[in-house]
Formats: C-alpha cells, structure tokens, sequence
C-alpha cells in the first residue's frame, strides 16, 4: 500500500513513539484465516527505498531456499502453499548460532516516510518460526548510536508458548498505534533488529518459544526465525508542487566566443539564476516556462553552464550543459636567441625570434629582474631591441595573442655580471693542461666552515661514487678516475626546475676572492651552471648578493666526438684584482639543471629549463671539485691586540 499527499516539508510530524503502540500476533494452520496478510510492493519494496543493508548472517533453510526476503506478488500470496519458502524468496536468520548474535536490518528512504505499521509473516514445519523483532525509526539519519527511536518489539507467539512439533503453521505479527495514529512520521530510516530467540524440545517432544539470549544447552536449543515477509506500511510524504528545470540545448563543442542557453520550467518562481564554472561569470533573470539567456561568454575548453531556480517552498531544482569552446588557431612564439652571460658593460640586449601566423596585433617582452616592459608589433619574424638588463639573472618573456585572446609565450635568461666580475672557462683531454686547478683546504674545506647544507637531488655516477664533493689531496689531483673519489652528479635525468642548492656557511667572515668548479665525464655531461649569491648578514634567501655565473662551456656549444674523456674547469674572479665579496659569511650556489641535444651525435650545452622530449635530453652536471677561493678575516679584538704588540715593541726599540 502506497500514498502519496501534497504536504508542506516544512510542517512535517515530528518524529514521536506513540503510547498506544501494541503488537498483536496470530498463528493459523492455514494462511488465509489470518486476519492481515502480506501485501506487495510495500513501502520496502518501493523504488523509494535508497538502501537496504543486512547486517549479519543469513542461512538458507534449504538447498534452493534463497537468502532475501521474500515479496508477495499479491494480497496473501505465501508462495509455495506445500513448504512456504521452496522456491520463494525466504531466509532463516541465525540458526543455530550465539543468541548474542542478532541480525540488523537498515531500509533507507529518498523522500521522508509515515510509517504506519509494520508486519512480520513466518512459516515453518515445526516451532521455528518464532520471531522477534525490536523496531527503531530516524528523522535524521542512520548514525546507530545517535540517530535512532525505539518504536516497539515485534514478537509472533508468547515466551514459553508451545508447538507441536513438526506441526504447519503460518505465524504473523503486526506492530501499530491503537488510536490510528502512524508509528512515527517523517521517517528517512527503519531499523529492525532480529533476536535470536530459540525453542526447547526436551519436555514432552515440544517446542517452546525462549527470550533472546537463552543459553543454548542440552534443554534449550537456540535457533532463529525463519521469515517469509516484512512489510513496511504507510506513504510518502511529498512536497506540493516540486520544480523542474530543463535546458533544452544539447551538449555541444563551439568556435564562437559566447552562446545562448534556453529552456523550461515547470513551478519556478521568482528569479532564476546561471554560473559558467569556466569563466566564474554568472547572472539572474525572472523565472518564466520558457526562458533564454544570451551572449554568455565562453573560456577556452569546457564550460559548464549551471542554471537554477526554486518553487514557493525554496526547493531547488538545476540543469546543466557542457558547452565546449574549441581553439583552432592556437598561436605559437618562439624565442631564437640563446642565453647568455654578459659582462657589467652589457646594459641592454636584443632579443630575435619568430611566430606562427595566428599571433597577431602587438607583442609584449618584461624582464622579472627589474620589472621593465615594453611592447613591439607581431610579425613573423621580430627583433625586441635594447632591452634593460639589470645586475644578476634576467628573466625575459616574450608573449603574443591570437584573435581570440589566446596567449602564448616563451622565455630566455641572461646573467648580467657585477662590475669587473668575469666568468672563464677551459677544456682539456689532459688535466694538466688546465691554466688553474683544484686547490687543497679551500675555504670550503677550511676548518671553519661550519654548515654545508645541500637542497636537491644527488645520484651516484657509478656504484662506486659517493655523493659528497671531492677535496684534492694536492694542487691539480683529479683523483684516480675522475669520479672513483668523491663526486657528485647533480639531478641527473630530474625536471629542469629541480635545482640543487648549496649553503657554505662560515664560522668567521671571511673575503672571497675567486670561485672555480672542476668537472670531468666521459660524454657531455661535464656541462655545469652555477649562479653564486653571498651573503654578510645570515643564511636567509632574501639576504643574499648576486656574484655571478659560473658556466664551463657556452650554450649551443659541441662536444664532439660523443664519449671522449674532457676535464672542464671554469672560474669567476674580479679582472680588477677585486675580491667577489668581503665581509662574507655565507655563499649559496644555485646548480641549475642544463642539458644537453643528442641529435647528429653531438652534445650540445642547453640553457636551464629547456623542455625533455624525443630531441633534447635534460641531464645535470658531474661536479668534481668546487674551490672557495680567499682568506679568513681576523677578528677586530685580534687585531687590536696585534697593533697594541706592535706599538710595545717599536717603544722597546
């Protein structure tokens, strides 16, 4: 039995247990002298119900008895009138196993539910089928512990009550209000917990129905129920006149910048509203049964077009459409200049490149370093002139549209040096021929280095390669093989952003005069790019001083043939005689992750960044040695004390 009624949700019954709730049972050797019968296609079996979960164990009570609960296809229908379950949806719960062990039942409603009484039909050849049921309702939610009422117990006999045994008998019991009232109203869940009650067959060959959690024994046998059908009776409560909104447009895939979105309601009132998640747009209009909204600007790719709106109880109701927009003419910029390291001089660069067809109207360049900008017009080919370059690393970007708005960019970097600060670089086959070398107890590895503190990834080149920096033994030691003694291979195979870097922080301060990177490979690989920071005050990122860029072979360079054994060293100084810095107590090394073009079998030096694909292979740097060059600045008490025993021994003289 179902019924629908057009009942506001907001003056749903509350929830309530009922005092004049009772449970009548009857026991019939034939099932039609039961005064109720099963019922098909109760509120259990409703298309409302969302959920149905057994929680415990089912037996089946013969080999084709099956584990469901059975529904009636019509008033009073039992099934089988021979055995009442072969063949018919029936299960027995809990046979034979602790009475501790209850079996719970949860049935799940989508609309909230009047619950107006409850129905439990068994059958069985013997006294099996006694049952027991304790009844829980919610308005809430399915929480056991919190959210749950106790409606009643549905027992079909009376504890201690006989049957004789093996004797036919249909068994009903029906839990419900005695005043016509329902068992609880605006219910979302039912809960049903099955006691394992149980039956003696000791005394007089009969069988005796026993409270739950009799122990089992030589007496008293503990069994479960076996039910045939549960009915859940009463209606669905409904809202008057639910919304309905439909977008009569198609998903689609555009090339136009904006579309129309149009449709029909059904109980709308009041304003309507649409969102594009795409662009984060949206709007109102008054709600109407047929309505169009126009010129909605489409983002480039999926835009889903959410449109609502709301009856006179503020349900809502929403449709939704895709609305593809498609780029055919995608622009495309490419920068052809490559990077570079210039000297203090070099206060402006030229920057060339190319586009594709679709970049159109004016092209943007901006340096991140000291925030210039500026604007050229979008040809095929371009020259951006005379771009300002400040003192450290020059980001510069070059963007340009399509007629849709479509940017697209690429970028270039140039490390512009300090006064008189200059990077040189040499490679030998032969180590010795290097013009300088690696030098033993630099500062790096001067006692009073305090900290040295590596941020990145480091890879052994070979088993037997360790991942610490090597310290030469003597002036010009490259060790036995290069990197058989302490080397380090920087982010070898790593996405060109991961950068490796390195902290030296000083227990004094201390000038630094020059600073050199040994390397050594058997392919390209000894490519190296190092940017190098200072720092007077303290270890803090935003404390630090630009002092150049050590490279040791200039980008787009060859190394050819492909394999041949190099040694690179390269070497930042000051051509005036000036120290890097004074007064340092920390430098930071930034290893950037350059690459390098295996193509027609060479190995070319690639800038950092540079894309991984089928073409150019990103790879770090084997460093062999990296070499602090300077001296330890005494501390103003020493040299106090040095003047005061200079000035005593001229006295004496």
């Amino acid at each position: 039995m179902k019924k629908i009624i057009a009942i506001a949700m907001t003056c749903l019954i509350a929830a309530s247990i009922q005092a004049a709730v009772t449970n009548v049972y009857e026991g019939e050797i034939v099932s039609a002298y039961l005064s109720f019968q099963p019922v098909p296609d109760d509120l259990w079996q409703s298309y409302h119900t969302t959920n149905y979960i057994v929680k415990g164990a089912l037996h089946a009570v013969v080999p084709d008895g099956t584990l469901s609960l059975y529904d009636s296809t019509s008033v009073g229908d039992f099934g089988d009138p021979n055995h009442g379950f072969a063949g018919k949806g029936c299960c027995l719960f809990q046979d034979g196993i602790s009475p501790a062990n209850d079996v719970t039942i949860h049935i799940d409603f989508d609309l909230p539910t009047v619950v107006t009484s409850i129905q439990v039909f068994s059958f069985w050849g013997d006294a099996r089928q006694f049952s027991c049921f304790d009844v829980y309702g919610s308005s809430s939610g399915t929480n056991d512990n919190t959210d749950y009422t106790y409606i009643g117990r549905l027992v079909n006999g009376t504890f201690g009550e006989t049957n004789s045994p093996n004797q036919e008998i249909y068994r009903v019991a029906r839990l419900y209000d005695t005043s016509g009232i329902p068992l609880m109203s605006n219910v979302v869940s039912i809960k049903l917990v099955q006691k394992n009650v149980g039956y003696g067959t000791a005394t007089l060959g009969e069988g005796v129905l026993e409270l739950p959690g009799t122990p089992q024994g030589s007496y008293t046998a503990i069994a479960g129920s076996s039910e045939k059908e549960i009915d859940i009776m009463g209606f669905f409560i409904v809202a008057p006149s639910m919304p309905s909104v439909d977008i009569t447009n198609q998903n689609a895939s555009v090339y136009s910048t904006i579309t129309d979105i149009g449709g029909t309601n059904v109980n709308v009132v009041g304003t309507m509203i649409w969102t594009n998640n795409n662009t984060g747009a949206g709007g109102n209009f008054p709600a109407a049964s047929s309505w169009i909204i126009s010129d909605i600007a489409l983002g480039i790719g999926p835009n889903t077009i959410d449109v609502k709106g709301t009856n006179v109880d503020g349900v809502v109701a929403m449709d939704t459409v895709a609305i593809t927009r498609v780029i055919t003419n995608m622009p495309s910029v490419d920068i052809t200049t490559k990077p570079a390291i210039v000297n203090y001089d070099v206060g402006d660069y030229s920057i060339s490149g190319s586009n594709n067809v679709n970049v159109v109207g004016s092209m943007t360049w901006s340096n991140l370093l000291t925030g210039d900008a500026g604007s050229f017009p979008a040809v095929s080919n371009w020259v951006a002139s005379n771009i300002p370059l400040g003192v450290g690393i020059n980001a510069i970007t070059i963007s340009g549209t399509n007629n849709a708005g479509m940017i697209a960019s690429d970028n270039v970097t140039f490390s512009r040096l300090p006064v008189g600060v200059t990077n040189v670089y040499e490679t030998q086959s032969d180590p010795s021929g290097l013009t300088f070398q690696p030098v033993p107890d630099d500062l790096w590895q001067d006692p009073g280095t305090t900290n040295f503190i590596l941020k990145g990834t480091l890879n052994a080149v070979m088993p037997d390669g360790t991942l610490a920096l090597y310290d030469s033994p003597a002036v010009g030691d490259f060790g036995t093989h290069g990197f058989g003694e302490s080397c380090c291979l920087f982010s070898d195979g790593i996405s060109p952003d991961a950068d490796v870097v390195i902290h030296v922080d000083f227990g004094s301060i201390t000038r630094v005069d020059e600073i050199h990177v040994f390397s050594f490979w058997g392919d390209a690989r000894q490519f190296s790019y190092f940017d190098v920071y200072g720092s007077t005050s303290g270890t803090n990122d935003n404390d630090y001083s630009f002092l150049g860029t050590l490279v040791n072979a200039a980008f787009s360079e060859t190394n050819d043939p492909p394999n041949a054994a190099h040694y690179r060293a390269s070497r930042l100084y000051n051509v005036n005689g000036d120290p890097l810095m004074n007064d340092v107590v920390s430098i930071k090394l930034i290893q950037k992750n350059v690459g390098y073009d295996s193509g027609f079998g060479e190995y070319v030096m690639e800038a950092p960044g540079t894309p991984f694909g089928e073409y150019e292979s990103i790879r770090g740097s084997s460093e062999k040695e990296i070499d602090i060059i300077g001296e330890v600045v005494p501390e103003p008490a020493l040299l106090i004390n040095m003047l005061i025993l200079a000035f005593a021994f001229l006295r004496r003289k």
